[in-house]
């Protein structure tokens, strides 16, 4: 059985932000953060808005103007609850969605073995060179959607599992619960891909 190993997961807030309001001191005077003694900030370079991380946390922080996330490395990082704090802070902002994402990884050996399963070519026609697979399903559970897309790359495979509840309205409490069911979601989403796809998820190392 191939095992998928956990890579990274995330967040996300979608609606309409200042983020002139949700600054790192900010976070701190709601309680959302530790009292921070130093920062490593940036700007993107492809939209208005900033991320930064704390040195010795595993979460990293973004700000946009349509979006906050806040985004780990580490599998015991709650990063739903944190976004949930977020939006609770800030009951008349518009919201439209949620979600929560959970990245796996695995090698290209294993990969070869899963290739089979899913009927994918595996030598394309003369003149090109395969760039990538994809496999994507989705299913809802009352009003939450769960997305699970499976992609072959050259060096390896890519589990990308998503819960996503649309809010469409003004308040947090809605979207704070979604948020605030991170790892539910996780255990759920962990459920649907070993079902479906007879993998396994790892967390070690």
């Amino acid at each position: 059985m191939i095992t998928f190993r956990f890579d990274s997961t995330s967040c996300i807030a979608v609606g309409t932000f200042n983020m002139y309001v949700i600054q790192p001191g900010w976070l701190v005077d709601r309680g959302i953060l530790p009292k921070i003694s130093q920062m490593m900030l940036g700007t993107n370079l492809d939209e208005p808005g900033f991320h930064f991380s704390v040195p010795g946390e595993q979460t990293r922080w973004a700000v946009t103007p349509h979006r906050v996330e806040v985004s780990s490395k580490h599998e015991d990082d709650d990063c739903g609850k944190l976004v949930a704090n977020v939006v609770r802070s800030l009951p008349w902002t518009p919201l439209k969605a949620v979600g929560c994402n959970f990245n796996y990884t695995a090698t290209a050996d294993e990969m070869r073995t899963l290739r089979p399963f899913l009927n994918f070519p595996t030598t394309p026609p003369h003149g090109y060179k395969a760039e990538e697979h994809q496999a994507m399903f989705s299913m809802r559970r009352d009003n939450r959607l769960y997305s699970v897309k499976l992609s072959i790359l050259p060096d390896g495979g890519e589990l990308l599992a998503n819960a996503q509840e649309d809010i469409n309205q003004r308040g947090g409490e809605q979207a704070a619960k979604m948020a605030d069911s991170f790892f539910e979601h996780r255990e759920r989403l962990e459920q649907i891909i070993r079902e479906t796809l007879n993998v396994d998820l790892s967390y070690a190392g």
